[in-house]
């Protein structure tokens, strides 16, 4: 083998290799999709007395109405809904359907969504009985989603990855760097050399952006078929018309294609002017000839690109998390997808360099080589610093908890970190070998070729690594829905005056549980207990929970059996000792109950947490921004005081934010104590009148939308009956005190009281019921 074949065959091996442990830990495993089952109404399982009205599913992520559906089918197999599938703008993650008169039996709830953030679809089904209980052998959970849409979908993602970052974060190195060094060299060769790397680098970044689009095109062709589940709706134009222009997924495609059409069109703009420049300048004029980014195409092109990256982050996962913290994660995301790009890019731009270099064999292009690398030093060490930091901070949105690690997401994210360490230590090594070579007077070429080679090919394996991220489920939602990092029950233990009160209730989820209380005074069984009591309070609503006695099974053990959590939620156990000796004890404990047929949303950080998250990246970016700039001063002196200030300012901003959340909490949605009032007939009459002289002039007497006044309004009033159980008391008291965008609601905060409005939402329920 020759040592030119030696030298394609070893960055070709190692990157293959690099790949396969990027890519084994996502395929041929299980998981679910995206847009999961959060809860229904009814519930997965439920034996109801009556017959439903309609079928309400929530789910983890907003869905498209146009590719998602609910059916309903009885014991025959025969559909009884009644009408299409409905939906709700002002709460997109869930749908409806009316159901028709039906007779006892057991149901069979058979639905599909396409997630409108990620396109990824989802399917599951469930049942519930009107009339009987389940039979035993009923099969109720909800079956397993594939771990990824398509195996094609993270090969396609990757190509886009590759090539936008290829494009952008080239064009940037060569703004930043190749045109500095360039100018700054007073001679011939030096330049030549110059204008030599950024012409075949923009054929190059011209070749990316094009694959990209083809990339996209693939990419709709495989969304479509997801969503008709028809491999020939790839084909169809049709139905792609319909992806692009029913879905949000779709629309954002677009203006993702439309930007990479636009940024091809812009750079190959620059090209041409460069060459009609190229023409009119004489042999002795070359210094007259624009770089790529000194035309203002080029500048154009890599803004545009810019916003292609935009587009990237607001249809990740971070754009999914929970609303409290969608922005920070989007900020997060973008801000790592920069440096990722910045990184790849300017190793892209170098390895174009040391080429065309070793082909010129002349010194002036080999110390123009150098310089590249050198002042490329500190702009990577920034891009890193800012890319570890931020996947720190993206990783603690999407995997909160250690125990996430052990999913799918969380053992392809351990593989990116490997990558992470290999490709920096690459770097470091590189950085180390230019430099000793430089002091010692040698021009290292072809070394430097090589280091650039391996480096591109781990920073591709990265690439591939956070396309299966895009892929898969969140380690978070993978998690809490499998059980990973939960514990098997709830359990909470204090001593008060003297007495531990040591309560355990068993499993802690939905369905039959076990609370068990064992007092002890010094490890002996506590005598002076008379009564115990608890309740079990579900915090998203009002049940009207009360206290029930616990049973004395033994001297300090008291134990209350049977207890049905039927809804899937927060909740929080409250115990209360009644004692001969002392004033009654109290000991309470929240916590969240999962169903194993529903996903959840319990793992997640706080606002708070995540605020603090956020402006330690933003100081960190201060930081690396200023030690980039002082290393970068070495070889090529710049002024450090603009620098210094920008950091200082920058800095500035990020502990501004940690101070923020541990302060005064700007920004940080306060936590709602839900309705005071519970659902009384004094509460519900108070709201009627609240809703006579109020609501039913548009709404009608009766909550159907049939009001006098609403029968000229666009859109028309909600039928209250179906709009209201699709929310919470906070989200009705939300869209009557601050009205509805884009709609005739009006706020009301102001013309009633705040305690009026949750009576009349009190009253709201019983037109729904």
């Amino acid at each position: 083998m020759t040592s030119r074949a030696r030298a394609i065959y070893k960055p070709t091996v190692v990157f293959a290799l690099l790949s396969c442990l990027a890519t084994i830990l996502f395929v041929e495993q299980s998981a679910s999709a995206h847009a999961n089952l959060l809860k229904a109404s009814p519930e997965p399982s439920q034996a109801l007395d009556a017959p439903p009205e309609r079928v309400i599913i929530w789910f983890t992520e907003p869905i498209e109405p146009a590719f998602s559906s609910i059916a309903v089918l009885d014991a025959r197999g025969a559909d009884v809904t009644e009408g299409d599938t409905k939906f709700d703008a002002t709460e997109p993650t869930a749908m409806w359907v009316p159901l028709a008169q039906v007779e006892y039996g057991t149901f069979t709830v058979v639905w599909q969504n396409v997630s409108s953030v990620d396109g990824h679809k989802a399917t599951g089904s469930f049942l519930f009985s009107v009339g009987e209980p389940l039979g035993t052998g009923a099969q109720t959970d909800v079956a397993e989603q594939p771990i990824i849409q398509s195996p094609a979908d993270p090969a396609i993602r990757w190509i886009i990855y590759i090539g936008i970052a290829v494009f952008a974060g080239g064009l940037l190195f060569e703004l930043l760097i190749a045109t500095r060094v360039a100018r700054a060299e007073d001679e011939y060769q030096s330049l030549s050399f110059a204008l030599a790397v950024s012409n075949r680098f923009s054929s190059i970044a011209l070749t990316a952006i094009i694959v990209v689009m083809v990339a996209q095109i693939a990419q709709i062709a495989l969304q479509s078929a997801i969503a008709f589940d028809d491999a020939a709706a790839a084909m169809d134009p049709t139905r792609v018309f319909d992806v692009l222009t029913q879905s949000d997924w779709g629309r954002f495609w677009s203006w993702r294609f439309t930007a990479a059409v636009l940024a091809a069109l812009t750079l190959f703009a620059a090209t041409q002017t460069r060459k009609t420049t190229a023409r009119s300048l004489k042999d002795d004029e070359l210094e007259e000839l624009p770089f790529t980014t000194e035309s203002p195409f080029g500048i154009a092109a890599l803004a545009i690109g810019g916003i292609y990256l935009l587009l990237i982050s607001l249809t990740s996962h971070s754009a999914a998390t929970p609303t409290d913290i969608r922005w920070f994660a989007v900020a997060t995301d973008l801000i790592h997808v920069i440096a990722a790009t910045t990184w790849v890019g300017g190793i892209s731009y170098l390895l174009v360099a040391s080429a065309i270099s070793i082909r010129s064999d002349d010194q002036p292009a080999r110390t123009a080589l150098i310089l590249y690398a050198t002042r490329f030093a500190p702009l990577a060490i920034f891009a890193t610093t800012i890319l570890v930091a931020s996947g720190i901070v993206s990783s603690l949105m999407q995997v909160t908890i250690p125990e996430a690690l052990n999913t799918p997401y969380g053992r392809v994210l351990g593989a990116k970190i490997v990558l992470l360490v290999i490709l920096i230590a690459l770097a470091a090594s590189n950085n180390r070998s230019v430099a000793k070579s430089t002091r010692s007077g040698i021009t290292p070429t072809r070394t430097l070729r090589r280091y650039i080679t391996l480096e591109l090919a781990v920073a591709f394996a990265v690439l591939l690594a956070t396309a299966g991220l895009a892929s898969l489920e969140p380690a978070r939602l993978y998690a809490e829905r499998k059980g990973i990092g939960v514990a098997d029950y709830v359990n909470v233990k204090e001593t008060v005056v003297g007495a531990t009160i040591d309560a355990k209730l068993d499993p802690g989820d939905t369905g039959n549980n076990t609370l068990t209380v064992n007092i002890t005074d010094d490890g002996e069984p506590f005598l002076s207990a008379i009564d115990v009591r608890a309740r079990i309070k579900y915090l998203d609503d009002d049940f009207g929970e009360y206290f029930v006695p616990l049973t004395s099974e033994a001297p300090g053990q008291w134990l209350l059996d049977d207890i049905t959590i039927g809804v899937a939620g927060a909740y929080q156990l409250d115990v209360t000792v009644v004692r001969s000796d002392s004033f009654d004890s109290h000991v309470s404990t929240r916590f969240s109950a999962k169903s194993g047929s529903l996903a959840s949303d319990f793992i997640r950080p706080s606002a708070k947490t995540v605020m603090v998250a956020f402006g330690t990246l933003i100081a960190i970016t201060g930081l690396a921004y200023l030690v980039a700039n002082v290393i970068g001063d070495r070889p090529a002196p710049l002024k450090i005081h603009p620098h210094f200030g920008i950091s200082i300012l920058v800095m500035a901003i990020g502990i501004a934010a940690i101070l923020n959340a541990f302060t005064t909490g700007i920004g940080i949605p306060h936590e709602s104590k839900g309705n005071p009032f519970p659902l009384s007939q004094e509460s519900v009459q108070i709201g009627l009148a609240t809703y006579t002289t109020t609501c039913a002039t548009c709404h009608g007497d009766t909550g159907l939308g049939d009001g006098p006044a609403g029968l000229a309004l666009n859109p028309p009033p909600a039928d209250l009956a179906v709009h209201v159980p699709l929310h919470t008391d906070n989200e009705l008291y939300g869209f009557i005190a601050d009205g509805i965008e884009g709609t005739p609601m009006v706020a009301q905060l102001g013309n009633l009281t705040s305690d009026e409005i949750w009576h009349l939402v009190n009253y709201i329920r019983t037109i729904a019921d």
